[in-house]
């Protein structure tokens, strides 16, 4: 099943979920705030460079992913949300 997720990187670059599509209480969760430490250079790229990208696959604690990565910026305030889609 198809599964979509959004996440922001913070002063520190760092990648932190703010939605998932799991439901609350699943152990895949992964509920808002959380670090995403395995987060791949193609979505760190995504945030530095506003581009779109496919990914995998890729492997992190959940699975092994091909990923669509989009970047959405935020012209109000200045930042860069990503819409993935897995």
């Amino acid at each position: 099943m198809p599964f979509c997720l959004s996440y922001g990187r913070d002063s520190d670059s760092r990648i932190f979920f703010y939605v998932d599509s799991e439901p609350p209480g699943s152990k895949d969760e992964s509920p808002p705030g959380q670090f995403y430490d395995e987060a791949s250079a193609e979505q760190h790229r995504a945030f530095s460079t506003g581009q779109e990208a496919t990914q995998g696959p890729t492997a992190d604690r959940w699975g092994t992913w091909v990923s669509a990565i989009v970047p959405i910026f935020d012209a109000k305030s200045g930042k860069t949300i990503v819409l993935g889609w897995i």
